[in-house]
């Protein structure tokens, strides 16, 4: 067994939830959504919304988004917590780089959560899965560093 299979683990996911990100993005972009923190919206928009939208299609839809966004968010954080606890890892993790990536990653979340809110008329099905994206990003980074830190040691398997 690989002694770094935490890193590869973690490579795997994020790849695989930016994959489903990108699909969502590409093929189901224009796919309207409800979302109070948004905007509040008038009976006559929620009216058009279940119209024009709400069909058996993009409620399953929506579903599958839905579980996919919380399955991946419940692996990165035990990714996140798992690389920066266990001792094999904890000695190769920078601090100050692992505080960096958690704060560009907030900053990140905040402002794009206030682009929507103000700027953006609809609210989108990829933008339900914009803030776990972003978590994979900071654990990508964290995991990009332990990997060039084995690297230059020659540990990695």
């Amino acid at each position: 067994m690989r002694k770094n299979n935490a890193i590869t683990i973690s490579l795997i996911s994020i790849i695989l939830f930016s994959a489903f990100f990108i699909a969502i993005l590409i093929f189901y972009g224009d796919i309207i959504t409800l979302n109070n923190s948004h905007k509040s919206f008038t009976r006559e928009y929620y009216d058009w919304y279940l119209d024009f939208y709400w069909n058996d299609h993009i409620s399953m839809l929506e579903v599958i988004t839905s579980a996919v966004k919380m399955t991946f968010r419940l692996i990165f954080t035990i990714q996140f917590f798992y690389l920066v606890a266990d001792e094999q890892y904890q000695n190769r993790i920078d601090v100050k780089n692992l505080a960096i990536s958690i704060i560009l990653g907030l900053i990140s979340n905040y402002l794009i959560s206030i682009y929507i809110k103000y700027y953006v008329e609809h609210y989108r099905l990829f933008m339900t899965i914009i803030s776990t994206q972003i978590f994979s990003l900071v654990l990508l980074s964290i995991v990009l560093k332990l990997k060039l830190s084995f690297k230059m040691d020659g540990n990695l398997n």
